[in-house]
């Protein structure tokens, strides 16, 4: 209990119970004069405990950094309060999980994200790439990284560099690119865009076709796509214009009919297309959005089930259900 008073802990950190010594460690009201002889106990949940704790004092955490347990080392470098020194120290460990937890410690300064992004484990340079520390040069340098991986978690990055961008846009891995054309919180140019939009890969089509930053000309591009889940994609983008909306509605593919089914902003134009399009006619009378201007066309259908069905629709207006009382 964080309100436990600091004078009882201090009584119980000389329990003989190890996991009571390892819940005081736990706890975030532990003095730090406490914290550092619980650090030094036999048993490694304990010292575990206490090189989490962020009321650790900065000596404590420099003898934690050097615990013969790796487990330990590795919950010190995620220990928010880790000086710059105890961070340096651990990004030079011989355990890749210990220099991972390094670099997702969020104290960790730029310069030693740096180090790490040359890192030789794969899975470290994967948690570099997708600091928003990095600056251009890091980026670019881990632009050209061997792993697949990391190149997909850096092409994902939301502080992504604009020329690391279109280096990523001709990525020799599909899957790259598709990370690429998903980002959407980064500052990428259209130039990336309209690079994407002509990829060879459908699938990054499909990844850039959900993407709601395109630019509304790239998407309206897209939509002559001949791929199916491009076109079902781009049903879903919430950006996309109005007309490339009318335009998919007329489209005889189910998965992007049911897309557009989904959509709450569809214009009444393309709802009334849709309804030409006997399996769209009930889904769009079951639906909870549906305009009330296509349910009273969807009352004048001539299949009497369909018509029950607007029938018991809340959205129906009061003119419709009185022609549909006279059925």
């Amino acid at each position: 209990n964080p309100l436990c008073p600091q004078a009882i802990l201090v009584e119980l950190a000389r329990d003989i119970h190890p996991t009571v010594k390892e819940s005081v460690a736990n706890n975030p009201s532990c003095p730090a004069s406490v914290l550092a002889k619980l650090a030094s106990e036999a048993q490694v949940d304990t010292r575990s405990a206490a090189a989490l704790n962020p009321a650790c004092d900065a000596a404590t955490l420099a003898n934690l950094a050097q615990d013969k347990n790796e487990t330990v080392r590795a919950l010190t470098a995620s220990n928010p309060s880790a000086t710059a020194a105890v961070l340096a120290l651990l990004a030079k460990d011989g355990s890749a999980t210990v220099r991972s937890a390094v670099a997702l410690n969020p104290s960790t300064s730029k310069d030693l994200l740096s180090q790490l992004a040359h890192d030789k484990t794969i899975a470290v340079c994967q948690i570099v790439a997708m600091s928003k520390k990095l600056d251009a040069a890091d980026c670019n340098a881990l632009a050209s990284d061997i792993s697949p991986l990391v190149r997909m978690n850096l092409a994902a990055n939301g502080n992504l560099p604009q020329a690391t961008a279109m280096i990523l846009a001709s990525d020799k891995d599909a899957r790259v690119r598709s990370a690429l054309a998903k980002n959407s919180d980064a500052p990428i140019d259209k130039s990336v865009f309209i690079k994407l939009a002509a990829d060879k890969d459908a699938l990054v089509r499909e990844a850039l076709a959900l993407n709601p930053k395109v630019p509304k000309a790239t998407l309206t591009e897209l939509s002559q796509d001949d791929s199916l889940t491009v076109q079902t994609a781009l049903a879903h983008n919430p950006s996309i214009a109005s007309e490339t909306l009318l335009k998919l509605a007329a489209s005889d593919c189910n998965s992007v009919r049911s897309a557009l089914l989904q959509r709450g902003d569809l214009p009444s134009d393309a709802l009334s297309k849709l309804t030409a399009a006997e399996e769209v006619k009930f889904a769009l009378a079951s639906r909870a959005k549906t305009d009330p201007q296509v349910l009273d066309a969807l009352a004048k259908d001539p299949d009497p089930s369909l018509r029950t069905q607007v029938a018991t629709h809340p959205s129906t207006s009061a003119t419709t259900l009185t022609d549909l009382s006279k059925d």
